[in-house]
């Protein structure tokens, strides 16, 4: 049996309320995607909230899977329509710090920012290494929801700007933008804890 032939007959048995394949979605699928949830709100109990909106959207839609791509990348989509309609509601009305005031303007008027410091160097330090994944998760909590759903899509799920700009109905030029303006704010969130700098306060975006 081939790959897509197991995910049909998985998609199948689940559209039949199949016990094992029930299962199987909620440790497999439900878990890994409040993951993705998680990382792209920001925060736990809306991430539930959204699996959960997906999950509900999943089985009326199952009938459309057609084993284009994987069921996995197919929920994974689910859960990013749901994460972004959740955000748009919301508002995302936590206190974000603003990406233009943490990292280089590269649009504007110059092509070329302010070179930063070459902190690299610092990350072979063993003391430093298990701060960096904190730092970096607590970063790309900090992001405005926009520049977060975009780095998340397509550093961590790898898909290509024109998918992501599908998903978020922007140009895939925009979506390289934000991706490249949200890992130059994560560097420099990086650099300030590494270094000891004084992190720039958070503000309303």
């Amino acid at each position: 049996m081939t790959r897509a032939d197991a995910e049909r007959a998985f998609v199948d048995a689940l559209g039949r309320g199949d016990p094992a394949a029930v299962e199987r979605f909620v440790d497999v699928y439900a878990d890994r995607a409040y993951g993705l949830a998680a990382l792209v709100t920001g925060d736990k109990q809306v991430a539930e909230a959204v699996v959960q909106d997906a999950a509900r959207t999943a089985m009326r839609m199952l009938s459309t899977f057609n084993g284009g791509t994987t069921f996995s990348s197919w929920f994974d989509r689910m859960v990013v329509n749901a994460a972004y309609c959740r955000l748009r509601g919301w508002g995302d009305r936590r206190s974000d710090v603003s990406v233009s005031d943490a990292v280089p303007v590269f649009d504007e008027p110059s092509p070329h920012g302010e070179p930063m410091a070459d902190w690299s160097a610092l990350l072979d330090n063993p003391s430093i290494q298990p701060e960096v994944p904190r730092v970096l998760t607590s970063a790309i909590g900090e992001l405005p929801a926009h520049y977060r759903m975009a780095l998340v899509l397509h550093d961590i799920e790898r898909l290509s700007p024109r998918e992501i700009g599908e998903l978020l109905n922007e140009r895939a030029s925009q979506v390289r933008v934000c991706v490249h303006r949200a890992r130059l704010f994560l560097r420099t969130r990086l650099g300030d804890s590494l270094t000891g700098a004084t992190e720039i306060g958070p503000e309303h975006v």
